[in-house]
């Protein structure tokens, strides 16, 4: 999700404590704003470039371990600046509020790493967008009522979480109804993998279809089922691509993408194979190209730094 999806909903749960323990609301307060962008604390690792950043965004700071070191840090540094609640009570809202970022993050479709160093799979449920407007508006909504009507404010935020969680059900249940729509309807080839993936809008989702001779993309109406392709593409590689997909330094890089694709460029006597995702298509945010030699080997690890940070996280 964006920055300011996950600052709202750290305000949002603040605000769910607010009028109950009024002499709690600052370290609560820093506890779960913080606390809500604690994990992209990771951005840190773009300053030695683009592609470290692809390497460890979304791992150790968006796992369980690395929330509770992190969080238990910002109950230190917060409870040194207010006496008042204990440090059990900032290190629930703190790590709560980091805890939530993540479930965010898990239902798009790039993912998150729960349970790394100890498990380096990744967990992407395709059930929201990276920017997601129901969530924004119920968020704000509730927080400019809560600032309106400030007794009602806790209320407001209960209700606010509570019908988002709704929602997200809602959502996840129509995905499930969607893929199960795509695999009624496709039957030119067996199915090896089919992903229906979300947009902004709630209705509009996208589908990949992968086969054993191809990979297909459509678009698909929530409301009727009907899908309109949109591209394909085979599944046989160049074996000069294929051999630069299995070398050390691009294969750490490909997890990061949902569904990589390699491309082969040749400009000014010099060689550059591109990653890009096929579900992202053109989007520049999510590139990575590497430098080849003569023999076809790449260059070396991190030569390239063609990879812009991403506008959500």
């Amino acid at each position: 999700m964006d920055m300011a999806s996950h600052a709202l909903i750290g305000l949002t749960l603040y605000q769910t404590r607010r009028s109950r323990f009024p002499q709690y609301e600052p370290a609560v307060f820093w506890a779960a704003m913080i606390g809500s962008e604690m994990p992209d604390f990771d951005i840190i690792y773009y300053l030695e470039g683009s592609m470290a950043f692809l390497l460890n965004h979304r791992g150790m700071t968006h796992s369980i371990p690395g929330l509770t070191i992190m969080s238990a840090v910002l109950t230190y540094l917060v409870r040194q600046r207010y006496s008042s609640p204990n440090y059990s009570t900032i290190f629930k809202w703190a790590f709560s509020a980091s805890l939530l970022h993540v479930f965010l993050d898990a239902l798009n479709t790039w993912g998150t790493k729960v349970l790394f160093p100890f498990d380096n799979q990744w967990i992407a449920l395709d059930i929201l967008p990276f920017f997601d407007i129901p969530l924004i508006l119920l968020c704000t909504i509730s927080l400019l009522c809560g600032y309106c009507v400030p007794v009602n404010s806790r209320r407001y935020a209960i209700t606010a979480l509570c019908v988002f969680f709704i929602y997200i059900g809602g959502r996840g249940l129509l995905h499930e109804h969607l893929v199960h729509e795509v695999l009624l309807q496709y039957t030119a080839n067996p199915i090896q993998k089919v992903s229906v993936l979300p947009t902004v809008n709630p209705l509009h989702w996208q589908t990949i279809i992968e086969t054993k001779t191809s990979v297909q993309l459509a678009e698909l109406n929530a409301l009727d089922g009907h899908m309109n392709y949109t591209a394909w593409y085979p599944t046989y590689e160049d074996p000069l691509l294929s051999k630069v997909r299995s070398d050390v330094s691009v294969s750490q890089v490909l997890p990061f993408f949902r569904y990589p694709t390699l491309s082969l460029q040749h400009e000014a006597g010099k060689s550059t194979v591109t990653i890009s995702d096929l579900y992202f298509g053109t989007n520049s945010d999510r590139r990575a190209t590497f430098e080849l030699k003569h023999d076809g080997s790449v260059v070396q690890k991190y030569k390239a730094h063609r990879v812009t940070l991403p506008a959500f996280q």
